[in-house]
């Protein structure tokens, strides 16, 4: 790979954290079920412009040993992207509701965020491998994970920088968690991937 090639995949992999982060601001500036809706935006610019996404990349998984390593690029690229959306706010609103946010995942603790990270990666997944044939997953899928409050590694790095007075070793540990159940979420659809190429039994022949 030339390094032309390197730096267009670089800057497409930091604006996808761009995009998420926008469509993380808007939620919390519209707040509620329209904002949750209005989330969606981030996953749209992601998915036109085929940015890298760490929990849109996640289903493209096929070697499982060199995979976490180009999964934890994309991630630190897509954190940079949150880091500089994050440098232009200075609403004392927003800058107070990503504290909370970064609270809450302070007292979820690593396991619990586990789950709700894999509860986040299944529709995140589900709406990148849907978009062609519907765009229902997204439109329904986005304010389904908000407000259920599923947790998505990308946008916590948002509420992170924006709250980073709260952040703590506790967060630390819960977004962890949070990654690693995104990562379980979307893996989840190369399982179903492989089970797809599985030799027919007799049964199955009969059906």
């Amino acid at each position: 790979m030339n390094y032309k090639v390197m730096l267009k995949e670089v800057a497409a992999t930091v604006l996808a954290g761009v995009s998420i982060a926008l469509g993380a601001f808007v939620y919390l500036k519209v707040g509620g079920v329209v904002g949750a809706t209005m989330f969606s935006i981030g996953l749209l610019a992601v998915i036109t412009f085929r940015f890298p996404l760490y929990t849109g990349r996640i289903k493209d998984c096929n070697n499982f040993i060199e995979a976490p390593l180009s999964l934890a690029k994309i991630l630190a690229l897509n954190a940079v992207g949150c880091g500089l959306i994050s440098l232009m706010i200075d609403s004392a609103e927003i800058v107070a509701k990503c504290q909370s946010i970064v609270e809450l995942r302070s007292d979820a603790g690593f396991w619990t965020s586990v789950y709700t990270g894999a509860g986040c990666g299944f529709i995140i997944t589900l709406a990148v491998v849907a978009w062609k044939r519907t765009p229902l997953p997204l439109l329904i899928g986005i304010p389904a994970f908000i407000l259920s409050g599923l947790t998505h590694s990308v946008a916590d790095v948002f509420y992170y920088c924006v709250g980073h007075e709260a952040v703590d070793a506790a967060a630390m540990t819960a977004y962890c968690g949070t990654a690693i159940g995104n990562f379980v979420g979307g893996i989840i659809f190369k399982i179903g991937d492989l089970s797809h190429k599985l030799p027919l039994t007799s049964t199955d022949n009969e059906r």
